[in-house]
Protein backbone atom coordinates (compact mmCIF):
# COMPACT_ATOMS: atom_id res chain seq x y z
CA UNK A 1 0.00 0.00 0.00
CA UNK A 2 1.00 3.36 -0.91
CA UNK A 3 2.04 6.07 2.15
CA UNK A 4 -1.16 8.35 2.59
CA UNK A 5 0.65 10.51 5.21
CA UNK A 6 0.90 14.53 4.01
CA UNK A 7 4.34 14.79 2.94
CA UNK A 8 6.03 17.98 4.51
CA UNK A 9 5.17 21.24 2.81
CA UNK A 10 6.85 23.17 5.50
CA UNK A 11 9.60 24.40 2.33
CA UNK A 12 6.15 25.24 0.09
CA UNK A 13 4.73 27.34 2.43
CA UNK A 14 7.68 28.87 3.77
CA UNK A 15 10.15 29.29 0.78
CA UNK A 16 13.25 27.30 2.53
CA UNK A 17 15.04 24.30 0.53
CA UNK A 18 16.89 23.45 4.05
CA UNK A 19 15.68 22.78 7.63
CA UNK A 20 18.08 22.01 10.05
CA UNK A 21 15.60 19.37 12.82
CA UNK A 22 15.06 20.40 16.38
CA UNK A 23 15.10 17.06 17.32
CA UNK A 24 12.76 15.06 19.63
CA UNK A 25 12.82 15.34 23.39
CA UNK A 26 11.79 13.53 26.21
CA UNK A 27 8.18 14.10 27.31
CA UNK A 28 8.13 16.54 29.63
CA UNK A 29 10.27 19.24 27.50
CA UNK A 30 8.28 18.84 24.50
CA UNK A 31 6.22 21.95 25.21
CA UNK A 32 10.11 23.57 24.51
CA UNK A 33 10.72 22.18 21.70
CA UNK A 34 7.24 23.68 20.66
CA UNK A 35 8.45 26.84 21.34
CA UNK A 36 11.95 26.56 19.74
CA UNK A 37 9.75 25.22 16.40
CA UNK A 38 7.56 28.36 16.69
CA UNK A 39 11.01 30.84 16.99
CA UNK A 40 13.03 29.08 14.08
CA UNK A 41 9.23 29.81 12.15
CA UNK A 42 9.54 33.56 13.26
CA UNK A 43 13.37 33.66 12.03
CA UNK A 44 12.33 32.46 8.66
CA UNK A 45 9.34 34.61 8.06
CA UNK A 46 11.78 37.63 9.47
CA UNK A 47 14.54 36.25 7.08
CA UNK A 48 12.35 35.49 4.05
CA UNK A 49 10.42 39.00 4.28
CA UNK A 50 14.08 41.18 4.43
CA UNK A 51 15.89 38.75 2.28
CA UNK A 52 13.50 37.39 -0.18
CA UNK A 53 14.86 33.96 0.32
CA UNK A 54 17.07 31.43 2.38
CA UNK A 55 19.78 29.80 1.15
CA UNK A 56 21.78 27.05 3.09
CA UNK A 57 24.11 29.24 5.48
CA UNK A 58 20.99 31.30 6.39
CA UNK A 59 19.18 27.75 7.24
CA UNK A 60 22.25 26.92 9.65
CA UNK A 61 21.91 29.82 11.16
CA UNK A 62 18.41 29.83 11.70
CA UNK A 63 18.97 26.44 12.94
CA UNK A 64 22.10 27.37 15.27
CA UNK A 65 20.21 30.29 16.68
CA UNK A 66 17.02 27.96 17.12
CA UNK A 67 19.37 25.50 18.93
CA UNK A 68 20.85 27.64 21.05
CA UNK A 69 17.35 28.73 22.34
CA UNK A 70 16.14 25.47 22.63
CA UNK A 71 19.56 25.03 25.10
CA UNK A 72 18.55 27.73 27.23
CA UNK A 73 15.07 27.01 27.90
CA UNK A 74 16.66 23.44 28.71
CA UNK A 75 19.06 25.01 31.44
CA UNK A 76 16.46 27.13 32.92
CA UNK A 77 13.98 24.14 33.31
CA UNK A 78 16.96 22.29 34.97
CA UNK A 79 17.30 25.53 37.19
CA UNK A 80 13.76 25.39 38.09
CA UNK A 81 12.95 21.63 38.37
CA UNK A 82 16.09 19.93 39.58
CA UNK A 83 17.42 22.62 41.47
CA UNK A 84 17.35 21.17 44.88
CA UNK A 85 19.79 17.75 43.53
CA UNK A 86 21.75 20.24 41.74
CA UNK A 87 25.53 20.92 43.19
CA UNK A 88 27.06 24.18 43.20
CA UNK A 89 29.57 22.96 40.79
CA UNK A 90 26.07 21.87 38.45
CA UNK A 91 24.46 25.19 39.38
CA UNK A 92 27.12 27.10 37.98
CA UNK A 93 27.57 24.90 34.66
CA UNK A 94 24.01 25.29 34.01
CA UNK A 95 23.87 28.99 34.27
CA UNK A 96 27.37 29.73 32.50
CA UNK A 97 25.94 27.69 29.80
CA UNK A 98 22.68 29.53 29.52
CA UNK A 99 25.25 32.49 29.03
CA UNK A 100 27.01 31.00 26.22
CA UNK A 101 24.27 29.68 23.96
CA UNK A 102 22.68 33.37 24.60
CA UNK A 103 26.21 34.50 22.94
CA UNK A 104 25.87 31.94 20.42
CA UNK A 105 22.18 32.76 18.93
CA UNK A 106 23.38 36.31 18.96
CA UNK A 107 26.25 35.90 16.70
CA UNK A 108 23.79 33.48 14.25
CA UNK A 109 21.06 36.37 14.31
CA UNK A 110 23.96 38.69 13.42
CA UNK A 111 25.25 36.66 10.90
CA UNK A 112 21.31 36.74 8.88
CA UNK A 113 21.90 40.04 8.82
CA UNK A 114 18.31 40.83 10.21
CA UNK A 115 18.53 43.97 12.05
CA UNK A 116 18.72 47.11 10.32
CA UNK A 117 22.27 48.66 9.47
CA UNK A 118 24.02 50.84 11.54
CA UNK A 119 25.67 54.32 11.03
CA UNK A 120 29.25 52.74 10.62
CA UNK A 121 27.75 49.77 8.12
CA UNK A 122 26.15 52.25 6.12
CA UNK A 123 29.50 54.54 6.06
CA UNK A 124 31.67 51.76 5.64
CA UNK A 125 29.23 50.42 2.49
CA UNK A 126 29.04 54.09 1.00
CA UNK A 127 33.15 54.05 1.28
CA UNK A 128 33.12 50.49 -0.63
CA UNK A 129 30.72 51.67 -3.25
CA UNK A 130 32.88 55.18 -3.87
CA UNK A 131 36.30 53.31 -4.00
CA UNK A 132 34.28 50.24 -6.75
CA UNK A 133 33.14 53.42 -8.60
CA UNK A 134 36.76 55.22 -8.81
CA UNK A 135 38.04 51.71 -9.56
CA UNK A 136 36.55 51.13 -12.71
CA UNK A 137 37.99 52.11 -15.87
CA UNK A 138 36.54 54.78 -18.00
CA UNK A 139 34.05 54.08 -19.83
CA UNK A 140 34.65 54.63 -23.98
CA UNK A 141 33.25 57.04 -25.65
CA UNK A 142 30.33 56.20 -27.71
CA UNK A 143 30.72 57.11 -30.85
CA UNK A 144 28.23 59.17 -32.85
CA UNK A 145 26.94 60.25 -36.42
CA UNK A 146 27.77 63.49 -37.77
CA UNK A 147 24.52 65.81 -37.91
CA UNK A 148 22.96 65.39 -40.76
CA UNK A 149 22.22 69.14 -42.79
CA UNK A 150 18.76 70.64 -42.77
CA UNK A 151 16.57 68.93 -45.55
CA UNK A 152 15.69 73.22 -46.02
CA UNK A 153 18.72 74.81 -46.86
CA UNK A 154 18.81 78.70 -45.85
CA UNK A 155 18.31 80.78 -49.09
CA UNK A 156 20.34 84.48 -48.75
CA UNK A 157 18.47 87.12 -49.30
CA UNK A 158 17.54 88.87 -52.75
CA UNK A 159 18.75 92.11 -52.97
CA UNK A 160 15.71 92.40 -55.80
CA UNK A 161 13.29 91.65 -54.15
CA UNK A 162 9.94 94.02 -54.90
CA UNK A 163 12.13 95.44 -57.61
CA UNK A 164 9.71 95.93 -60.96
CA UNK A 165 11.60 94.98 -64.02
CA UNK A 166 11.86 97.52 -67.01
CA UNK A 167 15.06 95.50 -68.92
CA UNK A 168 13.87 95.43 -72.97
CA UNK A 169 14.50 92.00 -72.41
CA UNK A 170 11.18 91.13 -70.17
CA UNK A 171 8.58 90.22 -72.29
CA UNK A 172 5.31 91.82 -72.56
CA UNK A 173 3.58 91.75 -69.63
CA UNK A 174 6.37 90.84 -67.29
CA UNK A 175 6.68 92.61 -64.37
CA UNK A 176 8.74 90.71 -62.03
CA UNK A 177 12.30 90.20 -63.23
CA UNK A 178 14.00 86.94 -62.98
CA UNK A 179 15.68 87.82 -59.56
CA UNK A 180 12.34 87.55 -58.03
CA UNK A 181 11.39 84.59 -60.28
CA UNK A 182 13.89 82.36 -58.52
CA UNK A 183 16.27 82.27 -60.81
CA UNK A 184 20.35 82.33 -60.99
CA UNK A 185 21.86 85.81 -62.17
CA UNK A 186 23.43 84.09 -65.17
CA UNK A 187 20.33 82.70 -66.56
CA UNK A 188 18.70 85.51 -67.14
CA UNK A 189 18.19 86.26 -70.67
CA UNK A 190 20.65 89.33 -71.67
CA UNK A 191 20.42 89.19 -75.21
CA UNK A 192 19.25 92.66 -77.42
CA UNK A 193 16.06 92.05 -79.55
CA UNK A 194 16.61 93.16 -82.78
CA UNK A 195 14.51 96.17 -83.93
CA UNK A 196 13.00 96.48 -87.26
CA UNK A 197 14.62 98.94 -89.70
CA UNK A 198 18.34 98.03 -88.72
CA UNK A 199 19.33 95.47 -91.32
CA UNK A 200 17.36 97.63 -94.11
CA UNK A 201 20.19 100.32 -93.59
Amino acid sequence: MTDQRAANVNPIRNGTRLRVAVGNLPAKLRPLGRQARMYRAQLEHECLARHGDIDPLAAHEIGLATEATLHQSVCRWLLRERLGSMTASDILNCSLSIVKAGEVRNRAIRALRLAPPTTEELREQYQRQVLEAYSQPPAAPVATSPAEPSQQATQPPDATAGHRCDSAGCETGQTVCGAEAGQEPNSWDTSIPEVEGDNEQ
